[in-house]
């Protein structure tokens, strides 16, 4: 059985209902830079979520940016790009929108292929956000969305040379 490459990964991501891969890793592990190196290879911009979400929400009272939040997040995903690879995805877990980044990012991605930074920890089942007792710990299942290692990643990229169509 051959080694996937990062041309088959983003096939099969693409063939998938949900167009979703999470690519994690604890902070300050390099996560941002090995988008931006992904993003490169496969010719694809990086979104970085943080401040064009704060942003897009600033003029809007606490239950408008609730009830917004979702039409908001997907108007800043470039409806004209196939793929699209998103960063800073940490002020979709304020406490104030009540939202399921998992489950909104995957409604997204029915419509494009979205790889997505996760800033935490995967257990094989469940994607974690923030340590246990913090107010934003979360545990999210993973069953219908892909989950890749920020090593393995790394090591799609080293073993891909050239670019992915």
């Amino acid at each position: 059985m051959s080694r996937p490459t990062l041309e088959s990964s983003l096939l099969a991501l693409a063939q998938q209902y949900h167009r979703i891969c999470f690519v994690v890793a604890a902070h300050g592990a390099g996560l941002t830079a090995t988008l931006s190196e992904l993003a490169t290879r496969i010719d694809t911009p990086v979104i970085s979520l943080g401040a064009l979400f704060s942003e897009a929400l600033l003029d809007l009272t606490v239950s408008e940016r609730r009830l917004r939040a979702t039409r908001v997040l997907a108007d800043l995903v470039d409806p004209q790009r196939d793929r699209v690879v998103i960063d800073s995805i940490e002020v979709l877990f304020a406490p104030t929108l009540a939202l399921d980044p998992v489950a909104v990012l995957s409604q997204i991605a029915r419509h494009r292929t979205l790889i997505v930074s996760w800033p935490g920890t995967w257990d094989g089942q469940r994607l974690s956000y923030a340590e246990p007792g913090h107010p934003e710990h979360k545990l999210y299942d993973t069953n219908q969305v892909m989950v890749l290692p920020l090593a393995d990643l790394r090591s799609l990229l080293a073993t891909s040379p050239s670019e992915p169509s």
